[in-house]
């Protein structure tokens, strides 16, 4: 049977990227947007408690679990991920030369290692250009709609640059009323580990098999917030507990 191009379907289908750039560029934002609450606080984006400040009313009871055949897979979620960037509190100086604090964030693929190892080594550079951007507006400039979507093309514009990797998909920004600091970075890589520790003498013994290099384990910027299915208690999560 011959093969017949088709130049048009007019049933069902999924949009194409372009059909809702606008859409997922407002998606986007919104995971970096969440990941500033989560270091800084609801506050920061303007978010108040429903209800005036009354109690919370009691959660909904758990429906039961239906066991089904088999072993659960774990969740994981190869798709975009926020993370902060430029340090967790960068100090700016507006064009009046008022000072305040701001938080970046950043939204990637989430198994782009390479664009998340870039950009943890060019933190400092990043912050340079938040403060250099901060440097051209006045202190409410984060107060209007429009004037953050600017500065936030600008700063996506010039950590691509900085970065020099690509996969950098959004870049979010937040007022903060402080300084923020999360959990302590991760521990040091393994090989690096080893490398630190002092040998301690001991006995000759028989030769051993050439020694394999060990894999460098990989780094990660800071996070904030749990795991939303597991909790505190996360082991299938990619980064395990608390991720």
């Amino acid at each position: 049977m011959p093969i017949t191009p088709v130049p048009s379907y007019d049933g069902a289908r999924y949009p194409t990227l372009e059909e809702v750039a606008a859409e997922r560029r407002a998606f986007l934002r919104q995971i970096g947007l969440a990941v500033i609450a989560a270091a800084a606080g609801g506050a920061t984006l303007g978010c108040t408690p429903e209800g005036g400040g009354t109690q919370p009313s009691a959660p909904p009871p758990t429906q039961p679990f239906v066991g089904l055949a088999g072993v659960a897979v774990p969740p994981r979620w190869p798709s975009s991920r926020g993370a902060l960037v430029g340090g967790q509190s960068i100090e700016v100086t507006y064009a009046d030369g008022s000072k305040g604090w701001v938080t970046v964030a950043a939204v990637f693929a989430s198994d782009n290692a390479a664009l998340e190892g870039a950009l943890i080594d060019a933190e400092a550079k990043i912050a340079d250009a938040v403060r250099s951007e901060m440097k051209l507006r006045p202190p409410a400039v984060l107060d209007d709609p429009r004037s953050v979507q600017r500065v936030e093309a600008n700063l996506l514009a010039a950590i691509k640059k900085i970065a020099r990797v690509p996969g950098l998909l959004s870049v979010a920004i937040a007022r903060l009323p402080r300084p923020v600091a999360l959990a302590a970075p991760p521990a040091t890589p393994l090989p690096y580990a080893l490398a630190a520790a002092a040998p301690a003498p001991a006995a000759p013994a028989a030769p051993l098999p050439a020694a394999t290099s060990v894999p460098v384990a990989p780094r990660h910027l800071p996070r904030a917030g749990k795991c939303l299915i597991h909790g505190s208690g996360c082991t299938a999560s990619e980064h395990g507990e608390g991720d």
